[in-house]
Protein backbone atom coordinates (compact mmCIF):
# COMPACT_ATOMS: atom_id res chain seq x y z
CA UNK A 1 0.00 0.00 0.00
CA UNK A 2 0.94 2.92 -0.81
CA UNK A 3 1.97 6.03 1.49
CA UNK A 4 -0.21 9.22 1.46
CA UNK A 5 2.44 12.40 1.45
CA UNK A 6 1.30 15.41 1.99
CA UNK A 7 1.57 18.27 -0.80
CA UNK A 8 2.12 21.06 1.53
CA UNK A 9 4.48 22.99 3.61
CA UNK A 10 3.18 24.23 6.58
CA UNK A 11 6.28 26.03 7.86
CA UNK A 12 8.16 25.46 11.16
CA UNK A 13 6.54 24.65 14.35
CA UNK A 14 7.92 28.30 16.15
CA UNK A 15 5.56 30.14 13.75
CA UNK A 16 2.63 28.04 15.19
CA UNK A 17 3.51 28.74 18.69
CA UNK A 18 0.67 31.08 20.47
CA UNK A 19 -0.90 31.51 17.36
CA UNK A 20 -4.27 30.89 15.56
CA UNK A 21 -4.24 29.01 12.53
CA UNK A 22 -6.64 27.12 10.06
CA UNK A 23 -5.45 24.70 7.09
CA UNK A 24 -7.06 25.43 3.64
CA UNK A 25 -6.77 23.76 0.52
CA UNK A 26 -5.57 25.97 -2.16
CA UNK A 27 -7.28 24.69 -5.67
CA UNK A 28 -11.15 23.52 -5.51
CA UNK A 29 -10.17 20.36 -6.85
CA UNK A 30 -10.14 16.93 -4.29
CA UNK A 31 -6.70 16.21 -3.30
CA UNK A 32 -4.78 19.66 -3.88
CA UNK A 33 -2.25 21.40 -1.83
CA UNK A 34 -3.18 23.04 1.39
CA UNK A 35 -1.77 25.60 3.18
CA UNK A 36 -1.95 26.79 6.79
CA UNK A 37 -3.10 30.45 7.30
CA UNK A 38 -2.39 32.20 10.67
CA UNK A 39 -5.52 33.75 11.96
CA UNK A 40 -4.31 35.42 14.86
CA UNK A 41 -0.71 36.89 13.26
CA UNK A 42 -1.26 41.30 12.14
CA UNK A 43 0.77 42.00 9.17
CA UNK A 44 3.86 43.72 11.51
CA UNK A 45 4.28 39.91 12.80
CA UNK A 46 4.47 39.10 9.36
CA UNK A 47 7.01 41.68 8.00
CA UNK A 48 9.18 40.81 11.45
CA UNK A 49 9.53 37.28 10.48
CA UNK A 50 10.31 37.71 7.10
CA UNK A 51 13.05 40.00 8.25
CA UNK A 52 11.74 43.20 6.26
CA UNK A 53 11.63 45.60 9.87
CA UNK A 54 14.12 44.75 12.36
CA UNK A 55 13.92 43.81 16.18
CA UNK A 56 13.65 47.63 17.37
CA UNK A 57 11.12 48.57 14.36
CA UNK A 58 9.22 45.65 15.60
CA UNK A 59 9.05 46.76 19.06
CA UNK A 60 7.99 49.73 18.31
CA UNK A 61 5.13 48.47 16.35
CA UNK A 62 4.38 46.56 18.97
CA UNK A 63 4.28 49.26 21.32
CA UNK A 64 2.65 51.91 19.30
CA UNK A 65 -0.24 49.31 18.40
CA UNK A 66 -1.09 48.20 22.32
CA UNK A 67 -1.16 51.43 23.44
CA UNK A 68 -3.43 52.43 20.37
CA UNK A 69 -5.75 49.27 21.65
CA UNK A 70 -5.88 49.81 25.22
CA UNK A 71 -7.33 53.27 24.54
CA UNK A 72 -10.43 51.61 22.41
CA UNK A 73 -11.09 49.22 24.65
CA UNK A 74 -14.62 49.71 26.00
CA UNK A 75 -15.40 50.20 29.58
CA UNK A 76 -18.69 49.25 31.04
CA UNK A 77 -19.91 51.00 34.19
CA UNK A 78 -20.69 49.36 37.08
CA UNK A 79 -22.85 49.79 40.19
CA UNK A 80 -21.09 48.23 42.58
CA UNK A 81 -19.31 50.77 45.36
CA UNK A 82 -15.28 51.48 44.80
CA UNK A 83 -14.53 49.75 48.38
CA UNK A 84 -10.44 49.28 47.08
CA UNK A 85 -9.88 53.18 47.52
CA UNK A 86 -7.92 52.82 43.81
CA UNK A 87 -8.74 56.94 41.77
CA UNK A 88 -8.06 55.85 38.65
CA UNK A 89 -11.23 53.28 37.33
CA UNK A 90 -10.07 51.35 33.75
CA UNK A 91 -12.61 54.61 32.02
CA UNK A 92 -9.40 57.02 32.96
CA UNK A 93 -6.94 54.46 31.58
CA UNK A 94 -8.54 54.49 28.64
CA UNK A 95 -8.42 57.99 28.18
CA UNK A 96 -4.86 58.35 29.61
CA UNK A 97 -3.40 56.03 26.89
CA UNK A 98 -5.33 57.31 24.43
CA UNK A 99 -3.64 60.65 25.16
CA UNK A 100 -0.71 59.25 25.28
CA UNK A 101 -0.78 58.03 22.07
CA UNK A 102 -1.89 61.52 20.40
CA UNK A 103 1.15 63.18 22.35
CA UNK A 104 3.60 61.02 20.63
CA UNK A 105 2.13 60.65 16.91
CA UNK A 106 1.66 64.74 17.05
CA UNK A 107 5.41 64.25 16.95
CA UNK A 108 5.59 63.78 13.38
CA UNK A 109 4.34 64.76 9.65
CA UNK A 110 1.27 64.15 8.44
CA UNK A 111 2.56 61.32 6.15
CA UNK A 112 4.63 59.20 8.70
CA UNK A 113 1.25 59.62 10.92
CA UNK A 114 -0.96 57.27 8.38
CA UNK A 115 1.53 54.86 7.49
CA UNK A 116 1.87 54.37 11.11
CA UNK A 117 -2.09 54.31 11.07
CA UNK A 118 -2.54 52.69 7.99
CA UNK A 119 -0.02 49.53 8.40
CA UNK A 120 0.85 49.11 12.15
CA UNK A 121 -2.80 50.48 13.62
CA UNK A 122 -5.30 49.06 10.57
CA UNK A 123 -3.56 46.01 9.36
CA UNK A 124 -2.80 47.08 5.77
CA UNK A 125 0.17 45.72 3.92
CA UNK A 126 2.59 47.61 2.32
CA UNK A 127 0.94 46.37 -1.27
CA UNK A 128 -2.11 48.04 -0.25
CA UNK A 129 -1.01 51.09 0.66
CA UNK A 130 1.39 51.08 -2.58
CA UNK A 131 -1.84 50.96 -4.85
CA UNK A 132 -4.49 53.01 -3.17
CA UNK A 133 -1.59 55.93 -2.32
CA UNK A 134 1.25 55.96 -4.18
CA UNK A 135 0.28 54.89 -7.19
CA UNK A 136 2.20 51.31 -7.11
CA UNK A 137 5.82 53.03 -7.06
CA UNK A 138 6.65 50.33 -4.10
CA UNK A 139 7.54 52.72 -1.50
CA UNK A 140 5.65 52.28 1.43
CA UNK A 141 8.41 50.06 2.86
CA UNK A 142 10.51 52.19 3.21
CA UNK A 143 8.43 54.89 4.66
CA UNK A 144 7.55 52.40 7.34
CA UNK A 145 10.62 51.64 8.19
CA UNK A 146 11.48 55.32 8.20
CA UNK A 147 8.38 56.20 10.66
CA UNK A 148 9.20 53.30 12.93
CA UNK A 149 13.02 54.22 12.84
CA UNK A 150 11.93 57.98 13.69
CA UNK A 151 9.38 56.70 15.98
CA UNK A 152 11.89 54.59 18.30
CA UNK A 153 14.06 57.49 18.36
CA UNK A 154 11.29 59.81 19.71
CA UNK A 155 10.64 57.00 22.26
CA UNK A 156 14.10 56.28 22.81
CA UNK A 157 13.61 52.81 22.27
CA UNK A 158 17.05 50.93 21.50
Amino acid sequence: MKKHIEKSDFGTSHRLKDHIYKDQHIGITSGSKKRRRILSQSIIDRYYYRKLISQRQYDVAIYIYNLYHKSQKRVTGSIEPRVDGSSINSGENQYIAFSDYIKIMKHFDRETFNIIQWIVIEGLTASEVDNSIYDKKRTTMKLLKAALDSLADHLRIK
